[in-house]
């Protein structure tokens, strides 16, 4: 074994057994080590108790075993990382001697370290995405909310009448404005969220209630093409503690994201139900149904699976492609999960779970 450093040493540790890869990884020649405690060559003072441990245990218990991670030292003085293993082995006369062999972990810790800091390097980045992004929304929202709402008197007729030609375009101006706006307010959520700036505002309500309140609203919009939106709720369905306005939002973008891509005349059905310690909810669509390969894209900010084509660049159907990255933040900072099940070119099935109790609730009990 080459890699693989291998000493032998009585129960007073003196070396008697000193292979090639001990010479490579350590530094002492074979000759040098032999009959050398092991405590003066290899193993730091700060480790030695811990060392002489095993060995005592060992001389209780010959059948004792030691695996673990260590620090030695090599005859330069320098410290290496390594993963050592102690085992004894019966000798004549009731004698035993113990073999240990150490792997050197000096490469891995490298890589274990460089992994941290680019993580660290990554969230720090995040971070500042973040923290940039809800900063600039802010200062957008200001001046985008007097276009609309401008846009909306010279609508109404409040400056004058206009001819059809000046209704279209102020039509075009708010409808646009509303898009971005829409659009502005993912980004700060989906900030705030990203940034741990999101506090939810627990609250114990009714599901069922919320589920039908939001189908009633959206019915309407997905009746212009013929779509039906039904609620299919289990009755032992009641309270659960969530911040309201953020179930309401999970939902609308649920709800509006079936009606989007379900077909002319199709069906979305809402479903809630209680699983053990969690309420349940599902939409489905008879839509066009969602591809395997796709299927890692779809709660990825700025991605928007579109049928035969790719993302948000090439899509079809209106949308800031936010709306499920959304959703998968929310839901996770209430402590559920979101999923999806879907078969090309005929349903999709979009769900999340929320505990019945908030965190702290569950703290309590």
């Amino acid at each position: 074994m080459p890699e693989v450093a291998v000493q032998g040493f009585d129960p007073d540790c003196t070396v008697i057994y000193w292979n090639t890869a001990s010479e490579k990884m350590y530094g002492y020649p074979k000759n040098e080590a032999m009959g050398k405690k092991l405590t003066e060559l290899i193993v730091p003072c700060e480790n030695k108790n811990d060392f002489l441990n095993i060995v005592g245990s060992m001389q209780k218990d010959r059948t004792y075993v030691s695996a673990s991670e260590n620090i030695f030292v090599t005859k330069k003085g320098e410290k290496i990382p390594v993963f050592s293993s102690y085992s004894a082995v019966q000798v004549p006369e009731d004698q035993f001697e113990i073999f240990s062999m150490e792997i050197d972990l000096t490469e891995r810790k490298r890589m274990e370290q460089t992994l941290l800091e680019a993580k660290e390097l990554s969230e720090a980045s995040n971070n500042a995405k973040s923290t940039f992004l809800a900063g600039m929304s802010h200062e957008i929202r200001t001046p985008l909310n007097a276009i609309i709402g401008f846009s909306d008197l010279l609508i109404e007729n409040f400056a004058g009448p206009l001819n059809d030609k000046q209704m279209k375009y102020a039509k075009n101006i708010s409808i646009s404005g509303k898009h971005l706006l829409g659009l502005i307010n993912d980004i700060l959520d989906l900030s705030k969220a990203e940034a741990g700036k999101m506090e939810l505002q627990y609250e114990k309500v009714s599901a069922p209630l919320i589920v039908r309140e939001i189908a009633e609203v959206m019915r309407p919009v997905a009746s212009g093409r013929g779509i039906t939106i039904s609620t299919d709720i289990e009755h032992g369905a009641g309270i659960v503690e969530a911040d309201s306005g953020k179930l309401k939002q999970i939902l609308y973008n649920l709800i509006g994201n079936a009606s989007k891509f379900s077909i002319d005349g199709g069906n979305i059905t809402v479903r809630v139900r209680v699983v053990e310690e969690f309420m349940q909810f599902e939409v489905e669509d008879e839509g066009i149904g969602i591809k395997e390969e796709d299927l890692p894209k779809l709660f990825k900010p700025f991605s928007q699976v579109d049928g035969p084509t790719e993302i948000i660049t090439e899509k079809k159907h209106e949308g800031t492609g936010l709306g499920l990255s959304l959703v998968k933040k929310l839901v996770e900072l209430h402590g559920g999960n979101v999923w999806v099940k879907s078969e090309y070119g005929k349903y999709s099935i979009f769900g999340f779970s929320l505990p019945l109790q908030s965190p702290t609730e569950l703290q309590l009990d």
